[in-house]
C-alpha cells in the first residue's frame, strides 16, 4: 500500500484492507506513504516480496537516499526508479526469500542500469526474467517483464544460470501457467558483456 510520492491516504488504506479481507486475511496491517523516502517497514523481512512499482519517476528521492543501506548492488541512477524499487524489494527478503518485481522492458537493456544488472547476474541473485504481454500488469499498458530474485542463504547458494521466459504472445485474459520447457537457461557468463541485456528474446 505504499509508493513513491504518495502521502498518507485513508482511501488507499481502506482499499488495501478490503482486498486483504476478501482474501481471508483479517489481521493485516496496512501502512501508506512513500516507501522509498520513508520505509514504513525498515526492519521487516519476508519470504516473498511482490512489487508492481509506479511508472518511472526521476523524482524518487535519490539525493536524499545516497547512503541508504538498501542499495546493496549500487546506487540507482536518477532516471532508474525501477531499479530503486527492485533493490527496495530485495532488501526486504529473508535468506532464501524471493522478490518478484514488475519491470519495464527497457529496464533490461538501458545503459544507465547496466551496473546494477551486472551485479544481479554476477552475484547469482537473478533467477528468472519473464516477458509478459501488454495489459497484464495493472499500471502498465505496454508489455512488461517480471524479474525474480532470490536472496542466497550462504555464499554457495547462488544461481548459476538465469531462466529466460518469452511469454509476450500469451493471451493476457487466458489461463496462466509457466509452460514446461519454455525457459532458456542462460549461463551467467553469457550475460556479462558490455550491455548485460536481460531481454528474454
Amino acid at each position: 500500500a505504499t509508493r513513491a510520492g504518495q502521502d498518507t491516504d485513508p482511501d488507499a488504506t481502506r482499499f488495501a484492507t478490503a482486498r486483504a479481507r476478501l482474501q481471508g486475511l483479517t489481521d493485516t496491517e496496512v501502512r501508506t506513504g512513500d516507501s522509498l523516502r520513508s520505509d514504513q517497514w525498515p526492519d521487516h523481512r519476508a519470504a516473498l516480496v511482490v512489487c508492481d512499482p509506479p511508472p518511472a519517476n526521476p523524482d524518487w528521492g535519490r539525493e536524499e537516499l545516497l547512503m541508504d543501506p538498501r542499495w546493496e548492488l549500487a546506487l540507482p541512477p536518477k532516471a532508474e526508479s525501477e531499479l530503486a524499487w527492485l533493490q527496495h524489494s530485495y532488501a526486504h527478503t529473508t535468506p532464501g526469500g524471493r522478490a518478484a518485481v514488475v519491470m519495464s522492458t527497457s529496464a533490461a537493456y538501458r545503459r544507465t542500469g547496466r551496473r546494477i544488472r551486472a551485479e544481479l547476474v554476477r552475484r547469482g541473485l537473478l533467477t528468472d526474467v519473464i516477458a509478459l504481454p501488454a495489459g497484464l500488469a495493472a499500471s502498465h499498458s505496454q508489455p512488461v517483464h517480471l524479474w525474480l530474485l532470490r536472496r542466497p542463504v550462504d555464499s554457495g547458494d547462488t544461481a548459476t544460470t538465469v531462466r529466460m521466459w518469452d511469454l509476450g504472445a500469451t493471451d493476457p485474459d487466458g489461463p496462466w501457467a509457466l509452460p514446461e520447457g519454455a525457459a532458456s537457461e542462460v549461463a551467467l557468463i553469457d550475460l556479462l558483456d558490455d550491455e548485460v541485456d536481460l531481454t528474454p528474446t
